[in-house]
């Protein structure tokens, strides 16, 4: 069961800590101080591509173009205040708190070769009650949420199969992202564009649900907000792109005619689990079915996050 739901009124807002601790080296984090770089220090302030961009109202961690972007930024002030402690100065409240920790641990990872676990270990400090988890926009359960040591360890994996590559390795040019073309991987994760992610290369892909929309558009923004609507024939043409050959749906009744993808050549596989609750065996068995078979990138979907 549950033991965090989104209903009810939010928590009251709390006096957040100041928090000035050391991360790695001459870098600190900085929380709720306000400090002035000087003849000592070097404040470094994240730009607003280095926050986070929900789509509802769920909590996620950082993509990785922008733990890229932070890698090249914090090494930018180290390689030009050598002499100095570089102090990032998080923004307000406890999700910025949270995915500051992320990027931070995501440098330690990649460029330092530190384990997951000397990551956990280095800012055990930050208590529950000083960061959230992460979480989808549709439940807020303790099956469904996320911590930070769950991603850190979701990276070094993606590191030991060579998806993402050890900064350490080198630094001739930027070898993280020799296996990541980082302009297509902007331009999909758009949600104008599709918001659609390789999560594992050259075998799985991530996308929202497609839907029929009226007169042949091939795409539909709603007039009171919320992500744009993408037809079939939009995802087929993107889908096919990008070398996916088949497509696995998740939520059932599926909401649109597989045929918009079917007449592109694409196999559609309906492997319908309940919404909000973890695929059973018999599904995964399904869907590794699908995965083994499949001459190219598998694109799995479900609708509205619940799947």
């Amino acid at each position: 069961p549950c033991r965090y739901t989104m209903q009810g009124h939010p928590p009251e807002r709390t006096i957040e800590p100041e928090i000035m601790k050391p991360a790695f080296g001459r870098v600190m984090i900085a929380h709720n101080i306000e400090l002035r770089s000087d003849a000592t220090i070097k404040c470094f302030r994240p730009p607003e591509s280095l926050r986070y961009e929900p789509l509802g109202a769920e909590f996620g961690p950082m993509k990785l173009s922008a733990i890229f972007e932070f890698i090249d930024m914090i090494q930018y002030d180290m390689d030009h205040y050598p002499t100095k402690k570089i102090v990032y100065m998080v923004p307000d409240g406890r999700q910025a708190l949270t995915n500051a920790i992320f990027l931070l641990g995501s440098y330690m990872l990649l460029d330092l070769g530190r384990t997951p676990d000397q990551i956990s270990e280095t800012f055990s400090w930050a208590t529950e009650d000083m960061i959230e988890p992460y979480f989808t926009s549709t439940k807020m359960c303790s099956e469904t949420m996320l911590g930070l040591s769950d991603c850190w360890l979701g990276l070094d994996l993606a590191r030991q199969h060579g998806w993402v590559r050890s900064l350490s390795i080198s630094r001739s040019p930027n070898p993280a992202r020799d296996c990541l073309d980082l302009l297509l991987y902007e331009h999909f994760d758009n949600p104008l564009n599709g918001d659609m992610h390789i999560i594992v290369p050259g075998r799985l892909l991530l996308m929202p649900s497609p839907y029929d929309l009226p007169d042949g558009a091939e795409f539909y923004d709603p007039p009171h907000g919320g992500p744009r609507r993408f037809s079939p024939s939009f995802y087929a043409d993107a889908l096919l792109q990008l070398g996916v050959t088949d497509v696995v749906r998740l939520h059932s009744p599926p909401g649109y005619d597989a045929r918009g993808l079917t007449r592109r050549g694409l196999v559609v596989h309906d492997v319908f689990t309940p919404e909000d609750e973890l695929p059973s065996e018999k599904v995964l068995r399904r869907f590794l079915a699908v995965a083994h078979a499949a001459r190219g990138l598998v694109a799995l979907h479900c609708r509205g996050g619940r799947g």
